[in-house]
């Protein structure tokens, strides 16, 4: 089955001023990808993300995004081009928009839904996981307006799909761990999003709220795709290179540069001891892979 692509980096370089962090960027993110995005701490992890959320623009090259609708199926613009929109929408959930002189058609957006950790969200303000998951519906609201049945449905639903239907009501601040990174999923859904992007999903949490969270995640870009009438895409960046050996389809290591592939073939002993400077073996334990330092033997 053909695939379409969403975003295109072609030779991009990302960095902050004359700091050049990630250079010569060559890669496609296609529809319905789970693409893992793993390195040491400082290899360019959150700043690759910025550049997907459109918050980074870069420095050389070009970044395309997939659009629907306007002068033909699937055309693509630049970013930073005079098609970018970024500031009519939120900034939690980035969209692209053609210019309304050059559509032929009803445009369909590239929706981006941002899972951030939990510990970076405000918990000054007493909202309830209802109040938090509605949130992502605010860019398809626009301005000034409230939301309203049809939204309340979309954000129940986000909520059913993670499991805390029966917590609506309850106090964001009052929840585990877990529970508010699952509200912040929801939150992510509710804005009905072509690539959901996670940042360190499973941060401070024990093995097994881990595995739930990740079972949770794989269960999601299988099924919510399917209700929302196309394939979801999953980016996921993550230090737990165990989790992606097990999850992920597609894998970037990020390491004086961009090391990118299939994950059966780019995480292997080789590459993952080059790039973290230590032996690094991939075994497999009852059918699980487990990625182990130093030279250890299972």
């Amino acid at each position: 089955m053909f695939l379409r692509p969403l975003i295109e980096f072609k030779d991009v370089t990302l960095g902050y001023g004359s700091h050049l962090v990630l250079q010569n960027l060559n890669f496609v993110i296609h529809e319905g990808d789970f693409f893992g995005i793993v390195g040491p701490n400082g290899s360019g992890k959150t700043t690759l993300l910025k550049a997907i959320l459109r918050v980074l623009k870069p420095q050389q090259g070009k970044i395309l995004f997939r659009v629907e609708g306007g002068q033909g199926e699937g055309e693509e613009y630049e970013e930073g081009s005079p098609r970018d929109t970024r500031g009519q929408g939120n900034a939690g959930t980035p969209s692209v928009s053609a210019s309304p002189a050059l559509s032929r058609s009803p445009v369909r957006e590239l929706s981006l839904g941002y899972v951030p950790q939990h510990n970076q969200v405000d918990q000054i303000f007493p909202l309830s996981v209802l109040d938090i998951v509605l949130m992502g519906r605010f860019k398809k609201l626009g301005p000034w307006r409230k939301p309203g049945k049809w939204d309340r449905q979309v954000a129940l639903k986000s909520l059913d799909h993670v499991g805390l239907l029966h917590l609506a009501a309850k106090s964001f601040q009052e929840l585990s761990g877990g529970q508010k990174q699952r509200t912040l999923i929801a939150r992510a859904l509710a804005a009905e999003p072509q690539i959901l992007i996670l940042d360190e999903p499973t941060s401070g949490m024990d093995l097994t709220s881990e595995k739930k969270m990740m079972e949770l995640i794989r269960a999601l870009h299988e099924r919510v795709g399917v209700d929302n009438g196309g394939p979801l895409t999953i980016i996921m960046a993550t230090h737990n290179l165990n989790l992606v050996a097990n999850y992920a389809k597609k894998i970037a290591i990020l390491h004086q540069g961009i090391v990118l592939g299939p994950t059966e073939e780019i995480l292997t002993d080789e590459n993952l001891s080059k790039v973290y400077q230590t032996k690094v073996s991939v075994r497999v334990v009852d059918g699980s892979k487990v990625v182990i330092t130093g030279g250890a033997e299972c």
